[in-house]
């Protein structure tokens, strides 16, 4: 039979039973006992809805692969810049087995301060000290994530600060876990600063603002003394009519907070009674603060060898999230052969894993050394290990779940430092070790570029997560 006879056919039959279904009743039609039903056209034409639930899984399953395609695409183009950043950029964040979330609870932290405070401490050798470093990362966060105040602060300071002026009436006793064995305290009991003053005659220190510029660092709307008293009570007074009076306990560690409803730049506290004072926190109720914690000749060696329990409750209490450790430049001199590296290295992993138990919701940066010259013959020279050192000591730092960040390679590498005792202006000084206060600063902002990019990647990461959960949402529905 012929192809065109066989499609008459076809339409004819289709065209029979079209008239059947159009004129057969829909009750049927009833022969006997039996009852003859056809189906309608609408029974016909109509989907059954309960039919199509499997097909309709596939084609939200096709819909949903080809949305995750193009938002992986879209994906990639926005990771790109981050990418190609932490694989090439000098002041690059080297992260352990290159896992970019270490620090994404600290972002997650950053982006809720507003609500619940969080808290920075970065400790350091003599690089540090004037709050050099420390106040651009500090000015940063806090610009863009809320607070104010300077945070932690020795009761009385002995160091010249660029964001701080403090005045006290007498020089208490201090006790260090660094610098000349005659600092020692026997207990061992230093504090979050590593070191204490011992109250035992009243005393005033007044603190304020070194500069009347808008910098969220120059007010503070908290006031937290830390304190231990010993034998009798210790009272605390301010000139802002608040006192508190801290008795006697088996606690080593006290906390006397003052809040003010409107900021304020400047504040003189009184102390008087017998016991340790470990320290005096100028912040807000709210945002981020950043302490900074310098350690004069110190080659950050000596935590292991404190007292944990008043660190512990500090980091627990002010809601830490990154702890920086910077160090290692004043053992640079004495680190001869593999040997001697070896050793070092060591010391710095137990300090590592000591800080990882009293902080285990904080991540550690490490800061290496800088590049520094030595002075043989009268050539002033990089020293030769250095670049040994500073990639031994990121491979180390990294075995360790903490991240690393090189200043040395930051500053260009081997020969870098003379070329910044060069310039004019100078970004370091005459002794080719430290830097001046433009080449802190310009360390500083490298620093806090680096973390910063380290929060866009991550906000980009948490975008594409929940551009996805919400398409699976919608097709879902």
């Amino acid at each position: 039979m012929k192809s065109y006879k066989i499609s008459i056919f076809i339409f004819a039959v289709i065209g029979v039973l079209a008239c059947i279904c159009a004129v057969f009743p829909e009750e049927g039609i009833t022969v006997g006992t039996t009852t003859l039903n056809f189906p309608s056209i609408n029974d016909v034409l109509t989907v059954d809805s309960g039919r199509t639930e499997t097909g309709d899984i596939a084609v939200n399953q096709i819909e949903l692969d080809s949305i995750q395609k193009e938002l992986d695409s879209i994906h990639q183009i926005e990771i790109a810049p981050y990418i190609t950043f932490f694989e090439q950029a000098p002041n690059k964040i080297y992260f352990p087995n290159n896992d970019f979330t270490l620090f994404d609870p600290l972002y997650a932290a950053l982006e809720d301060a507003r609500h619940t405070p969080v808290r920075i401490v970065h400790y350091g050798d003599s690089q540090i000290e004037e709050d050099r470093i420390t106040k651009e990362l500090r000015y940063k966060l806090q610009t863009t994530f809320g607070g104010s105040g300077v945070g932690l602060l020795p009761y009385i300071q002995n160091i010249t600060s660029l964001t701080t002026r403090q005045i006290s009436s007498n020089l208490l006793t201090r006790k260090m876990a660094y610098g000349p064995q005659s600092y020692r305290s026997a207990d061992h009991i230093y504090g979050p600063l590593m070191r204490m003053d011992i109250l035992s005659t009243p005393t005033s220190t007044s603190i304020s603002a070194k500069s009347t510029e808008n910098r969220p660092e120059n007010h503070f709307t908290k006031v937290t003394i830390l304190t231990r008293p010993l034998n009798k009570t210790i009272t605390i007074k301010t000139n802002h009519n608040d006192t508190a009076t801290i008795n006697q306990s088996q606690k080593q560690y006290n906390t006397s907070s003052f809040i003010y409803t409107d900021s304020i730049s400047q504040i003189t506290i009184n102390a008087s009674g017998y016991g340790y004072i470990y320290g005096v926190m100028l912040d807000d109720t709210i945002g981020v603060s950043v302490d900074n914690v310098p350690m004069r000749g110190c080659s950050g060696t000596v935590f292991s060898h404190t007292d944990p329990t008043t660190m512990r409750a500090y980091f627990e209490q002010t809601n830490t999230k990154l702890i920086i450790m910077q160090f290692t430049g004043n053992s640079v001199p004495y680190l001869s052969g593999e040997k001697s590296i070896t050793a070092y290295i060591n010391k710095i992993r137990t300090q590592i894993r000591f800080m990882q138990k009293q902080a285990p919701d904080a991540a550690i940066l490490f800061i290496g050394p800088s590049d520094m010259l030595q002075n043989k013959d009268g050539v002033k020279s990089s020293y030769p290990l250095l670049p040994k050192i500073d990639r031994a000591m990121q491979k180390a730092v990294n075995e360790e779940n903490a991240a690393y960040w090189s200043i040395f390679e930051t500053m260009g590498g081997k020969g870098s430092m003379k070329q910044w005792t060069e310039m004019t202006p100078a970004l370091a000084g005459k002794d080719g070790i430290h830097f001046t206060r433009l080449g802190a600063q310009l360390i500083g902002e490298k620093l806090t570029d680096a973390i910063m990019k380290g929060y866009l990647y991550y906000t980009v990461r948490n975008d594409y997560y929940q551009t996805m959960a919400e398409k699976e949402l919608n097709l879902c529905q």
